[in-house]
C-alpha cells in the first residue's frame, strides 16, 4: 500500500512538473491555471 502511494506521488509530481513547464512557455495558460488553482 505504501509503495503504491509513493509511486502515485512520484507520478503526480512528474505530471505537475510537466504542466508547470507548459504554463511557463504559454502565458495564456498561466492565467487560466491561476483561476483553476483559486477555484479549488
Amino acid at each position: 500500500m505504501i509503495k503504491t502511494y509513493r509511486s502515485i506521488r512520484r507520478l503526480l509530481s512528474f505530471i505537475y512538473d510537466l504542466e508547470i513547464k507548459k504554463i511557463r512557455n504559454n502565458p495564456k495558460l498561466r492565467s487560466i491555471r491561476r483561476n483553476i488553482i483559486i477555484g479549488e
